[in-house]
C-alpha cells in the first residue's frame, strides 16, 4: 500500500529527500538507505528502481509457494 506524502515532504517524492549538508539527494526504502545523488532525477530513478526490485522479490517468493503447495 503506498504511503501518503508527509507534510514536510519537500522534494513531492515518497523516499527522496534533501540532505542539505551534502549537497545531495538520498534516497529511502522501507525506513533503508538506498543511495545518494546529486541530481534530483536520478534519484527519483533510483527510488522508482528499489521499489520495482522490491516487488519483483515479493512477486518470486509468492510463485515460489504457490508451486509448493501444488506439490
Amino acid at each position: 500500500m503506498a504511503r501518503k506524502k508527509q507534510k514536510n515532504n519537500k522534494s513531492g517524492v515518497n523516499g527522496v529527500s534533501w540532505l542539505s549538508n551534502n549537497n545531495t539527494w538520498r534516497v529511502m526504502l522501507n525506513g533503508k538507505h538506498v543511495g545518494c545523488s546529486k541530481n534530483f532525477e536520478e534519484a527519483c530513478k533510483m527510488r522508482a528502481l528499489a521499489e520495482w526490485s522490491q516487488n519483483l522479490k515479493k512477486i518470486a517468493a509468492f510463485e515460489k509457494e504457490l508451486l509448493e503447495q501444488s506439490e
